[in-house]
């Protein structure tokens, strides 16, 4: 009796050493689940999409009914010869202090060796201004990519901390 009880309680330690040992592995994915999260649109997106800002998330309802407010969009970054008309491009606009804009392309202009882009919000009633030569709002230069997929509402948690932040400082 006394050594089935033995062989009984080494069992029991021996499956709760097992179930420790689950649960510590089980934190352990978690925890490089969470690294690559981190990690992945801030090293490996870039790398991939090749741009500096491989995800954007849409602020304002000027390319509506297109975008809304609170998507998500993911950026590739491209060449002046890859921008077609009609393109959705995302750019550090002059005429808004640098702040990055998502706006359709509705004209391309080369000028000099540059190409400029005339840009238009779809919700806008006007243009973007003319900030170069009077012909285009955006610079080659400016440009941080082309939006290839948008994924709607996700942005919402990115602007509700933004939020929180900007009134709990």
């Amino acid at each position: 009796l006394r050594r089935r009880q033995r062989q009984m309680c080494i069992r029991d330690r021996r499956s709760s050493m097992q179930s420790k040992a689950r649960g510590h592995v089980e934190l352990l994915y978690l925890v490089v689940l969470a690294t690559i999260a981190a990690v992945a649109p801030r090293v490996i997106l870039p790398i991939t999409l090749k741009t500096d800002v491989p995800l954007a998330v849409i602020e304002s309802g000027s390319m509506e009914p297109t975008l809304h407010v609170g998507d998500l969009v993911i950026i590739r970054g491209v060449s002046p010869g890859e921008v077609k008309q009609g393109d959705i491009i995302v750019f550090r606009a002059r005429f808004l202090g640098g702040s990055l804009t998502v706006h359709r392309v509705i004209r391309i202009i080369h000028l000099d060796n540059v190409t400029l882009y005339r840009t238009k919000g779809d919700a806008n009633f006007l243009p973007d201004p003319a900030v170069y030569s009077g012909l285009g709002s955006v610079s080659e230069d400016d440009v941080v990519g082309k939006v290839i997929v948008r994924i709607p509402l996700i942005g919402y948690i990115t602007l509700g901390f933004t939020k929180l932040l900007i009134r709990n400082p």
